[in-house]
């Protein structure tokens, strides 16, 4: 299975739409919420085979970048109009946006998230047992390449998580990983050799490595730009003893973070 990483944005959402069936069959999109509105990530639940899946998340980035665009035009975007970054309460907020989505499409797998957010244990623990009682499947994303974070709370949220579901089968964990310059860089990280031993003891419905080897920046218009791709080489020198979970490939379905296709 691929997992393509892309925004909920009107082009990255009908590039997915417009794929022929049987290429829409072997994915699993992850949407990452962003721009003024959810009209695009509710057109997406609507147009979606009913039969497939995907994930749905509020990463840090889009928490930074509508923060970013509010302050520069003066305009809430989606993320702060629904107080999405609010951790309060086990994530209310996004509780009630993935509730409402899933009403659209049974097979809307929600992303336990908190990075970029005052968010407590206690918060974290409680929105996982929620989003387990109410979907069908969930997800843990952790951002390795978020250099504000802090990697060790990270690790135990995400430890402290599947300690928490009562049901280990139903939860992906989605290893972001983000920009590459090197194929043996993934194979040398030590945060990503942690999460390793996660994969490595727990048997979850699945994991994957997203990463991108896209240049950081767009070429100027009528300009051209090339990169060799890294990511397939990378994530495959990763090597798990866990031989139950699905391992899926995942790269940036963009150019950039927070770019559109």
């Amino acid at each position: 299975m691929y997992i393509p990483l892309a925004q909920a944005g009107l082009n990255d959402v009908k590039g997915l739409l417009n794929l022929a069936t049987k290429a829409k069959q072997q994915i699993a999109p992850l949407l990452d919420l962003a721009g003024k509105s959810k009209t695009h990530l509710q057109t997406f639940c609507d147009e979606w085979p009913e039969d497939l899946s995907f994930f749905v998340d509020i990463s840090p980035m889009g928490i930074e970048l509508c923060k970013a665009v509010a302050e520069a035009d003066e305009e809430n975007h989606v993320i702060l109009t629904l107080n999405l970054d609010n951790p309060k309460n086990g994530f209310t907020t996004r509780q009630n946006l993935y509730l409402a989505l899933h009403k659209k499409h049974q097979g809307l797998i929600p992303c336990i998230s908190w990075e970029n957010t005052d968010a407590t244990r206690r918060d974290v623990l409680l929105f996982a047992r929620s989003l387990e009682e109410n979907f069908n499947k969930i997800a843990i994303r952790i951002c390795l390449w978020n250099e504000i974070s802090d990697h060790q709370k990270n690790l135990d949220y995400a430890k402290a998580i599947l300690d928490v579901v009562r049901d280990r089968s139903k939860v992906w964990l989605l290893i972001d990983y983000g920009p590459l310059r090197q194929d043996t860089e993934i194979a040398t990280s030590k945060k990503m050799a942690d999460f390793l031993e996660i994969i490595n003891s727990t048997s979850v419905a699945g994991w994957s490595i997203i990463s991108t080897s896209f240049p950081a920046q767009r070429p100027s218009s009528g300009e051209e730009q090339r990169a060799q791709l890294l990511d397939y080489t990378a994530q495959s020198l990763i090597k798990t003893r866990n031989k139950i979970s699905q391992r899926a490939y995942g790269d940036y379905a963009a150019s950039a973070l927070g770019s559109a296709t």
